[in-house]
């Protein structure tokens, strides 16, 4: 480790729906965290967009705040670096500047049409084990930008790169335009095992090479902070910008999860579990995602729910909440920790309760875009207690189906689930979370901010705080509580799960010959 410790790391997430910005100490402790939401726009069906202004924007406020939260000097800051939600499509000028106002964000389904053009010409199986992708083609920049070229020729000519999230902010700061393998991983263009863009797949796209950005690894300092750019967010003009990672790479190295049979869970509105490799675990039928890792030669393998986090916030919103015909509250707000000693006073498996969380489908195992939630099993007698209990349990079971969807001789191999993301909070449902999947559960002590320590872990490696990541993850990751499953509660839990699965199995089938 360097000299220097009096210096931090500015670190910045760029979610779904805000920007997580943190000044980092070289120990890894969060010594200031601000969350700025953005704004989604749904102008058209299938069409899911976001402004890349909004995000440079919330990193500026978030960055002047934090610095002054913690009381640290922008000579202090020993470099910035980067996570973000993946599979953006954002076109930019030769400076990096973004050409449009809005662009697609991963959510964005409009490319149906085009992924289907790509699965004819490619074949599912030879795209698969080539790029790890996942079934849904059309949430990739693959379909994304071709899309592009179809429906906006003007643009897609005049467009120098198409690029990620984080990189939009990365190449906002220095003017360079740059990506790292684990975003390129998520993009469906980008061959994972010789780690370059899939040159042949493209020409069977019909997208143009040349516009997609060089591939660096994350530790790369990619640049450093420009004059106008240091002037706007309070950072001293030449500061270090490292490229950084997509998010699920960046959460797995805030997890501390880098080595073979490493696991860690990611418990927010959307919910995934990944397994750490040496080499691509792509499996047909099971489909997982599988995308680089940060760390250098490493894959991390992902199936993730839509549904998970999401739900537990549609709970208090709709059906917790309790307001008068003007919208005023008529009784004390329920909030999350009250929800969960709520659910935790009702016994497991809920008096009998099932429910099914899909309530954002299309996430795995099923991939089935109809799904749909459905709360089994009412009777007078049950309480509110039991109905959210249900609920809790639902998402836990969905959980499950992730973890024992992988190859079984990889989750026997797994020591234990390292719990990050903000049910983490909750002791109450990693114990639930460790007694349905019969593991430990190894909650860390930053769990909502994993992915800008994350983050924060490539920075220090880039400018030689630590040699490694190993050596990073050392000093900087550490546990807080283990919840251990207990034998009789995974015991009775057994039944539950079962009845979970059948009704999943009864559900879409009634569905399918409903008119």
């Amino acid at each position: 480790m360097s000299s220097g410790s009096d210096s931090a790391i500015l670190a910045c997430d760029l979610g779904t729906t805000g920007a997580k910005v943190s000044v980092v100490s070289h120990e890894g402790r969060i010594l200031a965290s601000r969350y700025s939401r953005y704004a989604t726009y749904y102008p058209s069906p299938n069409h899911v967009e976001q402004s890349p202004q909004e995000w440079i924007a919330a990193f500026v406020d978030g960055t002047r705040e934090v610095l002054g939260k913690a009381q640290v000097a922008s000579g202090q800051i020993a470099a910035v670096a980067f996570s973000g939600h993946m599979q953006g499509c954002v076109p930019v000028d030769a400076a990096g500047a973004p050409l449009t106002e809005r662009a697609m964000l991963w959510a964005d389904r409009r490319s149906l049409q085009e992924a289907d053009h790509v699965m004819q010409r490619f074949g599912w199986d030879r795209f698969y084990r080539l790029t790890g992708a996942g079934l849904e083609v059309a949430l990739y920049p693959i379909a994304k930008i071709r899309w592009l070229r179809t429906h906006e020729p003007i643009l897609y000519r005049n467009t120098a790169k198409f690029l990620g999230t984080k990189d939009v902010v990365c190449a906002w700061l220095t003017g360079r335009s740059a990506t790292d393998p684990s975003e390129a991983s998520d993009t469906a263009m980008f061959d994972i095992l010789e780690r370059r863009w899939a040159s042949d797949l493209l020409a069977e796209a019909g997208i143009d090479e040349s516009k997609l950005p060089e591939v660096l690894p994350s530790e790369t300092v990619v640049g450093s902070v420009l004059p106008e750019a240091a002037s706007q967010c309070g950072l001293l003009e030449g500061t270090p910008v490292v490229l950084g990672a997509g998010d699920v790479g960046c959460a797995a190295l805030g997890a501390g999860v880098i080595s073979e049979g490493e696991a860690y869970c990611c418990l927010g509105s959307a919910s995934w579990v990944s397994l750490a490799s040496r080499t691509p675990l792509t499996d047909p039928e099971t489909r997982p995602f599988v995308l680089c890792h940060a760390a250098p030669g490493m894959y991390v393998a992902q199936l993730a729910t839509y549904s998970a986090g999401v739900v537990i916030e549609w709970l208090l919103d709709r059906i917790a909440s309790f307001s008068d015909a003007d919208g005023v509250s008529t009784v004390p707000p329920m909030d999350y920790d009250r929800l969960m000693e709520l659910a935790e006073s009702s016994n497991p498996g809920a008096d009998g309760l099932v429910f099914l969380p899909h309530l954002r489908p299309g996430g795995a195992p099923a991939y089935d875009p109809e799904d749909c939630g459905l709360l089994h099993g009412l009777r007078l007698s049950h309480t509110s207690a039991d109905v959210v209990r249900a609920v809790v349990e639902g998402v836990t079971f969905s959980l499950r189906d992730l973890v024992y969807t992988f190859p079984a001789e990889r989750v026997a191999a797994v020591p234990s689930l390292r719990l990050i993301g903000g049910g983490a909070n909750s002791p109450f449902w990693a114990q639930l979370i460790a007694d349905v999947i019969g593991k430990s559960v190894e909650v860390l002590q930053v769990r909502q901010e994993a992915n800008t320590l994350g983050a924060a872990i490539v920075g220090m490696v880039a400018t030689g705080i630590y040699d490694d990541y190993a050596a990073a993850i050392a000093a900087c990751v550490r546990s807080g509580q283990t919840a251990r499953p207990d034998p009789e509660r995974s015991s009775a839990f057994a039944r539950s799960v079962d009845r979970y699965r059948r009704l999943n199995e009864l559900s879409r089938s009634i569905r399918a010959s409903l008119p």
